[in-house]
């Protein structure tokens, strides 16, 4: 079984076959997996979407999921001003009726600063890391669960090898945190989950689209670093870093499909109800 410990170890040895590896790693930890982890979990946020529509009517989107919209909209926006791009139009809900879109950001940036470019793989991804945040907090104001970061470094462990026992772990600590004890908080607390991941979560295609746009100068910008760490024989010191971000990634996939599950259920449950009550009616 590889360890984390093996994996570092191999990195940091300075040759052509350490160096391949570091850069890969920083891609695949960098880029790949988020994109792919924020992906998955979108089609599950689109999926929370459409039931609620299907359940509640479009309108829901607003009364129910209004939220969740503007945490959205405001994610891309607060990123998008990290990365020194102008703003030319923030609409945190659109209550038009004829309107393909609930929200929108509008904003433009220079297209030969490669900060700014590498800025619109995080814009695209920002509702992702948004929605995650404040339902951490939530979770701290309401639950008064004490989350601390120092536990994304649960792979970083030299002992413990990657295997599926170590993210399960992690999915029923979530669990426990969530819904032990059961009282009226944890009620208050899963309307607010609900109400920001019936929607938020939810990227939309030119989401997406927009992310790609800064795959290229993130990756050149990664492989640059990876060359410069190599040639000061730092390469060990990025190490924690990369391992702390794709913790982070996985750990707010786990909480976010969590999330989005726990408003799929009752929205299953209650468009269930009205489709066997129409036809018993009928």
């Amino acid at each position: 079984m590889i360890t984390i410990q093996n994996f570092n170890q191999a990195i940091s040895q300075i040759n052509i076959k350490s160096i391949m590896m570091l850069l890969c790693f920083l891609i695949v930890g960098f880029i790949v997996i988020p994109f792919i982890l924020t992906f998955l979990v979108s089609q599950l946020g689109r999926l929370a979407k459409r039931m609620l529509v299907a359940t509640l009517g479009s309108q829901s989107q607003m009364i129910y999921g209004g939220l969740g919209v503007i945490i959205h909209e405001i994610s891309h926006a607060v990123v998008a001003l990290l990365f020194g791009h102008h703003i030319t139009r923030l609409q945190l809900l659109n209550f038009k009726k004829d309107s393909t879109t609930l929200g929108s950001v509008e904003h433009y940036y220079n297209t030969n600063n490669l900060y700014q470019k590498l800025g619109n793989y995080f814009i695209g991804l920002a509702p992702f890391y948004g929605c995650s945040l404040i339902l951490y907090l939530f979770q701290k104001l309401i639950l008064n669960v004490h989350l601390s970061f120092a536990h994304l470094g649960f792979l970083d462990v030299s002992t413990r090898p990657l295997n599926i026992s170590t993210l399960l772990y992690f999915i029923k600590n979530s669990l426990n945190s969530i819904f032990l004890p059961f009282n009226v908080k944890t009620i208050l607390f899963l309307v607010i989950t609900i109400f920001i991941s019936s929607t938020g979560f939810s990227l939309s295609k030119n989401d997406l689209k927009s992310s790609l746009k800064g795959v290229y100068p993130f990756t050149v910008i990664l492989i640059f670093l990876g060359l410069l760490l190599t040639f000061f024989g730092k390469t060990t010191m990025m190490l924690p870093y990369i391992w702390y971000f794709i913790n982070a990634s996985i750990l707010f996939a786990i909480n976010a499909v969590i999330f989005i599950f726990i408003t799929l259920i009752p929205l299953i449950i209650m468009y269930l109800i009205n489709y066997f009550t129409l036809e018993v009616t009928q």
